[in-house]
C-alpha cells in the first residue's frame, strides 16, 4: 500500500492509528551509533575478527624461527665473516630488527587478549 492511500483510509475512516504492519520504527532517529561498520554479504564478521592476531601470531612464530635460525647459523663463525657473507651488516643488527618485530607483535596479541578479557 502506498503512502498517499493509507492517508485517505486513515481520513475517511476517521482512524487516529495508522493500520497494522505499516508503523514507522521510531528508534530511527536515535543518538546510537553501531560500533562496526556494516560488512558486506561476502565478507563474514568471524573471518574479520581475529586477522590481525592471526597475522601477529605469524609475524611472532617467523620473527623467532628466523632470529633461532640465523644465531644458530652464526654459531662459532666470526663477526667479521657475517659481514662479509651479508652485504655488511651486523649480526646485531640483524637480531636487534627481529626482536623489536617480536616484541612488538607480542605486545599487539596481548593488549588484544586483556582488552577482551575486561
Amino acid at each position: 500500500m502506498d503512502l498517499e492511500h493509507e492517508n485517505r483510509l486513515l481520513t475517511t475512516t476517521g482512524a487516529t492509528d495508522p493500520p497494522f504492519g505499516s508503523q514507522i520504527d521510531n528508534h530511527a532517529d536515535d543518538d546510537r551509533v553501531s560500533s562496526s561498520p556494516p560488512l558486506s554479504p561476502d565478507v563474514k564478521w568471524y573471518k574479520l575478527e581475529w586477522l590481525w592476531e592471526c597475522l601477529c601470531w605469524i609475524l611472532v612464530i617467523g620473527a623467532l624461527g628466523a632470529l633461532v635460525g640465523i644465531i644458530a647459523d652464526a654459531q662459532g663463525q666470526p663477526m667479521a665473516a657475517w659481514r662479509l657473507q651479508h652485504s655488511n651488516i651486523s649480526i646485531n643488527a640483524v637480531v636487534a630488527i627481529l626482536s623489536a618485530l617480536l616484541k612488538g607483535s607480542c605486545l599487539y596479541i596481548v593488549a588484544e587478549v586483556v582488552g577482551q578479557a575486561k
